[in-house]
């Protein structure tokens, strides 16, 4: 988790769910990492079916940041990425 997220969540905000994309971690680095035990689940699409998720925030590989967004957003969740949501210009004016 980048600290990027982790500056956004103290205080501001409830750390209330993890994707974890490797089915043989369970999470545990955020519990290590931040004292946090938040829900793991094992897709974004399924995590965003939880009405309680309002903000997505998006820490994978640069990527995937434009993929994760797009599928954060036409869920009706609000969003914000650790940095730029392409490697390039055509991702992001789509």
């Amino acid at each position: 988790m980048s600290r990027a997220i982790q500056t956004c969540v103290v205080g501001l905000f409830t750390l209330h769910s993890v994707v974890e994309r490797n089915p043989k971690a369970d999470g545990g680095k955020v519990k290590q990492r931040f004292g946090m035990s938040p829900k793991i689940y094992p897709s974004l699409e399924d995590a965003l079916k939880t009405p309680e998720i309002e903000l997505v925030i998006v820490a994978t590989p640069n990527d995937t940041h434009f993929e994760f967004a797009k599928i954060a957003l036409e869920a009706g969740k609000h969003g914000e990425h650790d940095f730029g949501l392409s490697n390039g210009r055509f991702k992001s004016d789509h």
